[in-house]
């Protein structure tokens, strides 16, 4: 109890005496094991907000005056569809980076790193088979009646959302990898125009009426009814049936999470065939425990849009407190 004291006396002190410091910095509290052992569960973790930098902070606690996000910084960001939850992970890729992970190890522009912040027990067992590219600002895609191309190459973001001008966003999903739909095969694509979602696959436009997010086991919530923007929990004692005489598909977020959609085949197509311009810069990130991480791998690149800030240090519990090292020297190994 008296660590507890002083440490929230010390913390208030700071506020008090330095408010531009305090403006100048946000603090989170790390959850889970996705950083392991860089971070752990329970730990607060003071971060400089990349929408701000330099400064009378700065200049009076030796903050690094660029706020420029560094490939294997540890940040702060926000996943799409996610809303403003916040989460912790390591910039594995920066925009235009091609990565592939084999045998565990991560390889960026065709070269393999050691990350020496990863336990050997976290990498074990990855290997992506296809590298992937981190999308950024002004690369162009291209759609061709068939498939969606980034600067040429097929579209094969696994669950990434990218956003292009004119505000529309494409996002790829495999059913050879996590996914099952019915009666799709190959290839097939979510695409936003505006406030409408549309699913394009063997070569036919759907209209995406609504869907259901399931979620067991989340207290009375057993998931989201989502149509055009709007997502409506669904509780227990609720009727989460969508409705019937509509192609049904269906695919898995993972083995407890179906998600179903209500599709009508559309003649018209929402976009027509030509090239289109991404419309800001992404990052790839991971976490650290590479075997207990839901991250861009998931959820896809992050947009520059949602990358929130960079961790500076852990300031909680004080037995705990230490710098990051963000952008540490990471060798290439011995093969």
């Amino acid at each position: 109890m008296r660590k507890l004291i002083s440490g929230l006396v010390a913390l208030c002190l700071l506020t008090l005496l330095c408010p531009a410091a305090a403006e100048s910095t946000f603090m989170i509290r790390m959850s889970g094991h996705s950083m392991s052992d860089t971070l752990a569960d329970g730990e607060t973790l003071e971060v400089i907000p990349l929408s701000k930098g330099g400064g009378f902070f700065a200049s009076l606690f030796g903050e690094k005056e660029t706020t420029t996000v560094n490939r294997f910084d540890v940040v702060i960001c926000r996943y799409p569809d996610r809303g403003s939850i916040q989460f912790v992970d390591r910039v594995a890729g920066l925009p235009g980076d091609i990565l592939e992970i084999r045998d565990g190890y991560l390889y960026v522009n065709g070269e393999k790193y050691d990350e020496p912040y990863i336990n050997d027990n976290y990498r074990a067992g990855e290997d992506w088979g296809n590298p992937v590219q981190v999308p950024k600002k002004g690369d162009t895609v291209t759609f061709d009646g068939t498939n969606f191309l980034v600067n040429g190459e097929t579209y094969s973001y696994d669950h990434a959302k990218v956003s292009l001008e004119g505000d529309i966003t494409i996002r790829g999903l495999h059913p050879e990898l996590r996914y099952t739909f019915v009666p799709f095969v190959g290839n097939y694509y979510l695409v936003e125009c505006g406030k409408e979602s549309y699913v394009f696959a063997g070569g036919n436009w759907y209209h995406l009426v609504e869907s259901l997010i399931y979620s067991p086991d989340n207290g009375d919530t057993i998931g989201y009814r989502i149509s055009g923007t709007s997502r409506t929990r669904i509780k227990k004692d609720e009727n989460g049936t969508l409705p019937t005489g509509s192609i049904l598909a269906t695919y898995y977020d993972n083995e407890q999470s179906p998600v179903q959609m209500v599709l009508e085949e559309i003649s018209e197509a929402p976009i027509k065939e030509g090239d289109f311009t991404v419309a800001e810069d992404n990052f790839f990130v991971m976490g650290d425990h590479r075997n207990s991480s839901r991250d861009s791998r998931w959820c896809g690149a992050i947009p520059d849009s949602l990358m929130m800030g960079i961790v500076w240090r852990v300031v909680w519990p004080q037995e705990n407190a230490r710098e990051i090292q963000n952008s540490p020297a990471v060798n290439l190994p011995n093969d």
